[in-house]
């Protein structure tokens, strides 16, 4: 045992300085490369997991006893509440306890459902009044004109059997806005005007374009492609006349560029109100069911946050939260109740 000490006290500095060194490589690079290297923004985007290891050299340096260890863990401790602290802060909003207040979801279903009921039932369950769905089949949609009519009698259903479709829900009536975003979205973008008791709010329903394992070239073709979508949709938030609510997949992280771009004049409504980290996406398992015999690929569970629902400055986030679910799609759905603050 003493041996296995000496050992321990003699390697584990230079493997933990090491590590350190490397953690603070990456601070250095996010800082001034950002996402102009392909795989830097990928690693950018799984960023918080780099800071896993703090946790078992605190625990190991109550046996070694290194003060300049336990300088650099609380370093690093200091960085991962800089990007993430404000997550675990509960959101402290006021407004009149009469305002009015709508319930929004979006929802990625997974085109490659083959339970389309297991959607509908989780929309039901959390009773949005606006739901914005992404990769809608034509089974679900289906479903939704023959189950959910009652509830939401107002829909813009783009079904495909595949990844592309999209779908928009109210309880309240819109019209198609006479505007488009112009750049190449994964799925054609939904943008309508929504008449709330009188109130015209603008919706947006969107799905970029996501990234795979691939060449650095292709990898950062993606990124630059997924923020020219996020700059559309910021030009629309800063140019825009009416009250405005944007929802959909963005396959980005909170650290990515893309994100920075879209929260210029919009604001993250899990950042706003939502409690811990709020991770989305995978489920556990990336399903390749639409290749011939080809098994779905396991993955680790909820591993980032991809899904959003931003707004304008004219609500307040009550609420956000993540829907339960389904136990098909690769996603879960996330759901805010805003509070409207006056007509604009």
């Amino acid at each position: 045992m003493q041996k296995l000490q000496e050992i321990s006290k003699r390697w584990l500095p230079p493997i933990i300085w090491f590590y350190f060194t490397l953690l603070l490589g990456w601070l250095v690079a996010y800082l001034i490369i950002g996402d102009r290297q392909g795989y830097l923004a990928l690693i950018n985007a799984l960023a918080k997991y780099l800071f896993l290891p703090v946790l078992f050299i605190a625990l190991l340096n109550l046996v070694l006893r290194r003060r300049e260890i336990w300088g650099m863990a609380i370093l690093a401790l200091a960085a991962f509440l800089f990007f993430w602290g404000n997550l675990f802060v509960p959101g402290i909003n006021n407004f009149p306890a009469d305002a009015p207040c709508l319930r929004v979801m979006t929802y990625n279903t997974l085109g490659y459902s083959t339970d389309p009921q297991a959607a509908v039932d989780v929309i039901q369950q959390m009773g949005p009044d606006v739901v914005f769905i992404q990769e809608i089949n034509t089974a679900l949609a289906q479903l939704v004109q023959e189950q959910m009519a009652d509830t939401y009698p107002y829909q813009l259903l783009n079904p495909q059997d595949d990844v592309t479709g999209m779908a928009l829900l109210s309880k309240y009536p819109f019209e198609p806005a006479e505007k488009f975003l112009p750049e190449r979205f994964l799925s054609v973008p939904q943008l309508v005007i929504m008449d709330w008791a009188g109130q015209e709010i603008e919706l947006v329903n969107f799905h970029m374009w996501s990234t795979g394992i691939s060449l650095p070239h292709v990898i950062e073709n993606n990124f630059r492609l997924r923020e020219a979508q996020a700059q559309a949709i910021d030009d629309l938030a800063a140019n825009g006349s009416y009250p405005l609510i944007v929802g959909g997949d963005a396959n980005t992280t909170s650290l990515n560029t893309a994100h920075a771009i879209m929260t210029r004049h919009l604001n993250d409504v899990w950042m706003e109100a939502g409690f811990g980290f709020g991770h989305t996406f995978p489920d556990g398992q990336v399903d390749f069911s639409f290749l011939p015999n080809t098994p779905p690929v396991w993955t680790l569970k909820w591993l980032v946050r991809i899904d959003y629902i931003l707004v304008s400055d004219d609500w307040v986030v009550e609420a956000a939260y993540l829907a339960p679910h389904d136990g098909e799609s690769d996603h879960r759905g996330v759901v805010a109740d805003l509070v409207f603050l006056g007509e604009r």
